[in-house]
C-alpha cells in the first residue's frame, strides 16, 4: 500500500511540474472591457517599420470579458489590444506568463486603466496618465526620455507624445 501511495504522490509531482511548464511557456492576457460586448479583442504586433500583423483575437462575451491565451509567449518587444478603432500599447519583456487588463473602451488608448502582470505596459500607461493630465511639460518629457531604462517604453511614449 505504501509503495502506491509513493508512486502517486511522484505521478502527481510530475502533472504538477508539467502544467506548471505548460503555463510558464504560454501568455494570457485577460480582462474586461466595458462597453466591448461581443466585440472582437485582438493582440497585434506593432513592431516599428513592419506592417501590424494579428497575433491572437478572440471575442469578448456579452459583459466584456476577454481571454487571449496563447500557446507560446510572444517575444519581447511592442504590441498593442485592439478592440474596433480602440487600442493601447502592450510593452512585453518577454517574462510575462499572465497580464490582467480592466479598462473602459473610451479609456483605452488614452492608457486610462489599469495593467497587472507587464510591468513595462503599467509603466508606460504611468507615463501617458502624466502626460494627458499635463503633469509632464518638454522638460519632463525629455528627462523622462533619458532616463528610462528600457528603451521600448520610452520609445513607445516617444512616438505617442512627440509626434
Amino acid at each position: 500500500m505504501r509503495i502506491i501511495h509513493i508512486f502517486l504522490f511522484t505521478v502527481l509531482i510530475f502533472v504538477m511540474g508539467a502544467c506548471q511548464s505548460a503555463e510558464q511557456g504560454g501568455l494570457l492576457i485577460e480582462g474586461t472591457l466595458e462597453d466591448a460586448t461581443n466585440m472582437t479583442v485582438y493582440l497585434d504586433s506593432s513592431i516599428p517599420g513592419k506592417a501590424v500583423e494579428v497575433i491572437q483575437s478572440n471575442e469578448a462575451d456579452e459583459e466584456g470579458n476577454f481571454k487571449l491565451a496563447m500557446e507560446e509567449a510572444p517575444e519581447p518587444g511592442l504590441y498593442r489590444l485592439r478592440v474596433g478603432s480602440q487600442y493601447s500599447p502592450i510593452i512585453l519583456e518577454g517574462k510575462e506568463n499572465k497580464i490582467t487588463l480592466n479598462a473602459n473602451m473610451n479609456a483605452l488608448s488614452r492608457s486610462g486603466f489599469e495593467v497587472t502582470g507587464s510591468p513595462l505596459t503599467a509603466e508606460y500607461n504611468s507615463y501617458m496618465r502624466d502626460y494627458y493630465e499635463r503633469k509632464l511639460d518638454m522638460q519632463g518629457i525629455t528627462n523622462m526620455l533619458k532616463s528610462e531604462a528600457n528603451p521600448l517604453v520610452a520609445w513607445q511614449f516617444a512616438m505617442n507624445t512627440l509626434v
